[in-house]
């Protein structure tokens, strides 16, 4: 029992303890960043107005990512979105044991579910007597947290939203001191499914229903804490549907200020990929504030992909003459098996060149293929040059576009090795960019769920001029997540709640 509590800053935190109404977006901008989250898993938008929504940093009217969304699928059956809600393959809410859903449900979940640690906290004190606050109301999110299924029919799932039981009775009620269980200093949750007519891609439904959670720490202390964006999905088949060949994939048109003066490139080893302007000026264009001359790095990282399918081993981060080993996965050679984790297994590019081989996919297939390290022409990935069959360095295939000097394990050339690799050496254009990290090939079946978590960083050096500088601190912030990641210690170390409490 808690005993010998004592309120410190109330009237100073409690500004923060807001209730926040369900509604169709929601804004994660409790740090440097202000990351607009829609339903429908679309991230960093404004889809109504036509808006980048990624202002980095807060409150500057500048912007450094436009859209991006989660891919995933095979050639036949596979689900994608890219710039609008009314032509994307995914729809609100969760699925039944039979992979269908119900307009009514469908409406019922056409909201984004936002959450603070310092509403819960405050929510926390208040049911347990810790704070005396007989007009206290449960804000609506926590109110409303979707953590069952069966209300909304008896072949919706039991659990759906992570909830802590306070009372261990298996039903989530708030009132009785129940509370979301949320990752980071602020969270929003969404649910939605791909059962519905594929407008983007023309695949087939798979059935998956996707659980969303975006967070981010306030956290001052952490710059690279400060500065990302981080994206939870949990990825459930509901049919009784196995996929081969099944990949997932991160899309994103990274827009950096001006979009039009941006290169792109991959890190292999970090597990990630990243865009940053030339070293000219980044002048504002139309509606678009540039950055100037100190040029941000924005970059998406793949903290964790799927799970690889079983095989029996623990398998090898180095060269083993097989396909199944990985130097950037999570879970390789640590004496466990059948617990490693893809990471970015691919990365391609498209712009605006006018190139007919970078250009959008428009298929399934398409999708697919490029998310194998394939254009849209159906021709593989080769190594230098533009990477295409009309212009290449090497006619190797090759698992990454751009990767520079990136991949001393040679993951991406099956071994071989080849000279570094980036867009100015070889004359790539400058262009308005849009990339996709792909993670795979895994076998997708039955009741099988997948966990994939992302973090957007953005790194500015606002000391120095120049791209180098901001790249540079793009690297440091992403080692530092990783790292933070990867030995559980993912958190920020400053106290940011509304209550401090001591017992015995």
């Amino acid at each position: 029992m808690m005993k010998n509590f004592r309120t410190l800053l109330l009237p100073i935190l409690f500004g923060s303890c807001q209730i926040h109404f369900a509604q169709t977006s929601q804004q994660i901008d409790i740090n440097n960043i202000n990351a607009q989250i829609n339903t429908k898993g679309f991230l960093f938008n404004d889809p109504y107005n036509f808006l980048p929504g990624f202002e980095a940093p807060k409150g500057s009217g500048k912007h450094s990512i436009y859209a991006a969304n989660l891919w995933m699928g095979n050639s036949t059956n596979l689900a994608a979105s890219t710039y609008y809600l009314d032509s994307m393959d995914y729809n609100h809410g969760p699925l039944t044991s039979f992979g269908t859903t119900t307009p009514s449900v469908e409406t019922q979940f056409n909201k984004v579910w936002k959450v603070t640690k310092a509403e819960i906290d405050y929510h926390i004190g208040v049911t347990t007597g810790a704070i005396i606050d007989p007009g206290y109301i449960i804000p609506q999110a926590i109110a409303t947290w979707p953590a069952h299924g069966y209300i909304y029919g008896s072949n919706y799932s039991t659990y759906l939203a992570p909830f802590v039981d306070v009372n261990t009775n298996n039903t989530y009620n708030p009132s009785s001191g129940d509370y979301p269980r949320i990752k980071g200093d602020m969270a929003t949750y969404i649910i939605y499914n791909d059962f519905t007519q594929h407008k983007l891609s023309g695949g087939q439904s798979i059935g998956v229903e996707i659980h969303q959670m975006a967070y981010a720490f306030g956290c001052s202390s952490s710059a690279a804490l400060d500065n990302t964006i981080f994206v939870e999905y949990k990825i459930i088949n509901k049919t009784a549907n196995t996929y081969p060949n099944f990949y997932f994939g991160l899309w994103s048109d990274i827009d950096i200020g001006n979009a039009s003066n941006e290169f792109v490139e991959c890190d292999v080893n970090r597990s990630c990929y990243f865009q940053f302007n030339n070293n000219g000026t980044d002048a504002n264009t139309g509606s678009s504030i540039g950055y100037g001359n100190y040029h941000p790095t924005q970059g998406v990282v793949i903290l964790s992909g799927p799970w690889m399918d079983a095989d029996g081993i623990d398998n090898s981060k180095t060269w083993n003459g097989s396909s199944t080993w990985s130097p950037n996965g999570i879970g390789f050679e640590d004496g466990i098996q059948d617990n490693e984790r893809w990471g970015m297994t691919s990365f391609m590019h498209n712009n605006s060149n006018g190139l007919a081989w970078q250009a959008n996919p428009t298929t399934a297939s398409q999708f697919h293929n490029v998310m194998k390290s394939y254009w849209v022409d159906n021709s593989y990935l080769r190594y230098g040059g533009l990477g295409h069959a009309t212009n290449y360095s090497i006619d190797s295939p090759s698992k990454f576009t751009y990767p520079g000097s990136s991949d001393p394990t040679r993951y991406g050339t099956s071994g071989w090795s080849y000279p570094s690799w980036d867009a100015i050496s070889v004359g790539q254009a400058q262009a308005d960019e849009k990339s996709i990290g792909g993670m795979g090939p895994v076998t997708f079946g039955p009741g099988h769920v997948q966990i994939i978590e992302v973090a957007y960083v953005f790194a500015q050096n606002t000391t120095t001029t120049g791209v180098q500088p901001g790249k540079d601190l793009f690297f440091q912030y992403v080692d530092q997540i990783k790292t933070l990641y990867t030995s559980g210690n993912l958190n920020c170390n400053t106290t940011n709640i509304c209550l401090l409490y001591t017992s015995d």
